[in-house]
């Protein structure tokens, strides 16, 4: 699933961060839609935010950050967007 090895400074910053939930929130998040508008996400920055998605997924495999379930189904289902998204 981790098979990033950008050496982007988001990727850089993101692995820095505590809570990798909220940095996702910070850079793709849209307060006045209260959603992340992945239909209006660049294809190459979509490569970026899955990622991300999957760093945050396989951290929460090796147990080296946690989340509620609710945030894992989260997770799981925007990344299938995302990945839908890439595919066309």
């Amino acid at each position: 699933m981790n098979n990033c090895t950008c050496s982007c400074l988001l990727k850089s910053d993101f692995d820095k961060s505590t809570d990798k939930l909220n940095f996702i929130k910070d850079n793709y998040y849209n307060y006045t839609t209260n959603s992340i508008p992945i239909g209006s996400i660049f294809p190459t920055d979509l490569i970026c935010f899955l990622c991300l998605l999957d760093s945050v997924l396989h951290s929460i495999e090796q147990e080296s950050y946690t989340c509620t379930v609710k945030e894992l189904i989260w997770l799981y289902r925007t990344r299938e967007k995302v990945v839908q998204r890439i595919l066309g």
